[in-house]
């Protein structure tokens, strides 16, 4: 028997037994009475608050080599850095300037972080990658901006 044959036939067998096995199975499925819990299930888990201060918050960005760190995007164009718990007063970036917000779809919207090996290996400060809505246009823009206080370039 030619191999294409003698698989195909092994795989008839195996699916014979696997729609068997079903077969035989879901009677007993059926007619098993559902389980009801004499008590609640605990919690598997609880909302709390991660960090006030923040005004529209939108999306929150790691640091990935500082895990007490985060950079917070807020709608009206502020990029907040966020230290243990704690927004800092001053903007990490701030883009007011430069966008439309709270009109429509239209505001900051995210931000990525350069990793620091590509900064370093490129010899410039970290890039924070923004999008938001140009003002005037409305205009959907994806811009790079260098950390020039170099408060994410170090370890």
């Amino acid at each position: 028997m030619p191999n294409a044959q003698r698989a195909c036939t092994r795989r008839g067998a195996w699916a014979a037994t696997l729609l068997a096995v079903a077969v035989a199975v879901a009677p007993a499925a059926a007619s098993a009475p559902l389980a009801t819990p004499s008590r609640p299930a605990p919690e598997a888990y609880a909302l709390a608050p991660w960090f006030d201060g923040l005004r529209l918050p939108v999306a929150v960005v790691a640091v990935p080599d500082r895990p007490d760190r985060w950079l917070a995007v807020q709608l009206e164009g502020l990029l907040i850095d966020v230290r243990g718990g704690v927004a800092r007063p001053q903007p990490f970036l701030d883009l007011r300037h430069r966008m439309t917000g709270l009109e429509g779809e239209q505001g900051f919207f995210s931000a990525a972080l350069e990793p620091r090996d590509r900064a370093l290996a490129r010899g410039r400060a970290r890039l924070v990658v923004a999008a938001f809505s140009e003002r005037d246009t409305g205009d959907l823009v994806v811009a790079a901006y260098p950390d020039r206080r170099g408060g994410l370039a170090g370890g």
